[in-house]
């Protein structure tokens, strides 16, 4: 029922924007012509395209009609934002539009009606699944559910009738009463390359912002302060956690960045957007995840992995300076996201890419062995020769010495068609095989003195580590 209220609002403030921009900058229709002259599967029937290929033919259906004929997609984003900005200054209540609905599927093949997609679920955090079953269940075409009773029957809690739409991306309950919930809007997991390409975008449902119910989801709230004015030209919310020590405290990983709010609970909450430099800038963090132990350890991923160690950030990139503070590639920040001079003070890698890429450093990993792991871009670092994945002694000293048995290491054949021998491979303790994005790909025990490859081609990065902890990194290449 609500959404013909908000096919209505979004279909005149679209075309009321389009008279007033006679030169629209992006163009919807030019990115579906590129997409569909490029990608055959578009001509396959739909019982043989992949999902990110319907996900294409979705995006068409829906925001064609909307976009006419002025195809600027930045339009279709601002008028969702002036519409969840108008709901939101109204009362909470329910829809104005009645009517007498039955379902009609579909229907799943063991007969479960109302079948759909369900993308997140969130246990309740005082769940022990005797006194307390409760589940939390979030889709981004269905709003917010909740189960009492460890998932065997469901009710929908009031996101129906009380947000702009009921796309839900992300759900924390809070700690010290669980009746705070907290959810982020949007379509959460979908790539965003269609921002990229478009700059203003064309994602199929933006984020209408963060909603706050102190009452269990009885009534929900706008929290969107310093938060929503930053997605006027598209953007969508992909997950939400809690400190587990402070309800006031809450993380929303976004397509434009990382978000923090220290007074969740207060009339007026106020988000402030990390200092969080990405490479490339493209500012697309998927993943949020808060240490178990340690809610001032945070977790956050896109292209790489950004460690919060007490609130604050290691960051990776391609810098020879970092707030007027000559750092190479590597910096600490602060809680704040204000540097920490005395750390990384080493000279770090060479200023030559060696693979093109432009980044000299791509990540920053602690090692369980003491010190850290850096995988980027280089042939150097400190003045020596190196492969691009090393490890660091700490965050001062520099570069970890391998030892000289290590050294003297060689990899055999190399291009290999999968088998690779190691000679003076005593000692081996771990080979652990990355590409080239520095994403662990296979960890293996030594057997013997040969390993075998993942079975796709291309080049990886081979980490050796023997009983001290030792480690040094190779190419190899597999053809």
């Amino acid at each position: 029922m609500k959404k013909i209220n908000i096919l209505v609002v979004l279909t005149l403030l679209i075309l009321q924007a389009s008279f007033a921009q006679e030169s629209p900058t992006t163009n919807f229709y030019s990115l579906l012509d590129s997409l569909y002259q490029n990608d055959s599967n578009l001509s396959l029937p739909d019982s043989l395209k992949s999902g990110a290929t319907k996900d294409i033919d979705r995006m068409k259906l829906m925001w064609s009609p909307a976009l006419s004929p002025h195809g600027d997609a930045s339009i279709g984003a601002n008028a969702i934002i002036n519409y969840s900005n108008q709901f939101n200054s109204g009362p909470p209540g329910t829809s104005d539009i009645e009517g007498n609905w039955r379902p009609e599927g579909p229907i799943g093949s063991n007969n479960f009606e109302h079948t759909g997609q369900i993308h997140r679920i969130t246990f309740d955090s005082k769940y022990d699944g005797v006194s307390n079953k409760t589940i939390y269940a979030g889709s981004f075409f269905g709003g917010l559910w909740k189960s009492d009773d460890d998932g065997m029957s469901w009710g929908v809690l009031n996101t129906d009738s009380q947000l702009p739409q009921t796309s839900v991306s992300g759900i924390a309950v809070g700690y010290q009463n669980n009746q705070n919930l907290f959810i982020c809007t949007g379509q959460g997991d979908n790539p965003y390359y269609v921002k990229t390409n478009l700059g203003g975008g064309a994602h199929p449902i933006y984020t209408n912002g963060i909603y706050r119910s102190k009452n269990g989801g009885e009534e929900w709230e706008a929290i969107n302060q310093g938060f929503l004015n930053n997605f006027l030209t598209g953007g969508t919310c992909r997950n939400i956690i809690i400190d587990p020590n402070n309800d006031n405290i809450l993380y929303v990983a976004t397509t434009n960045g990382v978000y923090k709010t220290t007074n969740s609970l207060a009339s007026s909450p106020t988000w402030v957007k990390l200092p969080i430099p990405v490479i490339g800038g493209v500012e697309d963090f998927n993943g949020l995840k808060m240490h178990p132990t340690n809610s001032n350890v945070i977790y956050a991923s896109s292209n790489e992995i950004y460690k919060s160690t007490d609130g604050g950030y290691l960051v990776a990139g391609a810098f020879d300076h970092y707030q007027g503070h000559a750092k190479n590639a590597l910096v600490k920040l602060d809680s704040n996201g204000i540097v920490e001079p005395q750390y990384f003070t080493s000279a770090g890698p060479d200023s030559s890419a060696q693979l093109g890429a432009g980044f000299p450093a791509i990540g920053v990993k602690e090692s369980k062995f003491g010190g850290y792991y850096v995988f980027g871009d280089f042939t150097k670092w400190d003045g020596q020769p190196t492969q691009p994945i090393l490890r660091l002694r700490d965050l001062v000293t520099g570069i970890e010495p391998s030892s000289l048995k290590l050294r003297s290491l060689k990899l055999y054949p190399n291009p290999s068609k999968g088998t690779v021998n190691i000679s003076n491979a005593e000692n081996i303790q771990a080979i652990r095989i990355y590409n080239l994005q520095g994403q662990l790909v296979k960890s293996l025990k030594p057997n013997g003195y040969q390993f075998e490859l993942p079975e796709q081609t291309g080049m990886y990065i081979i980490q050796i580590e023997d009983e001290e902890g030792n480690v040094i990194s190779k190419k190899s290449v597999r053809n």
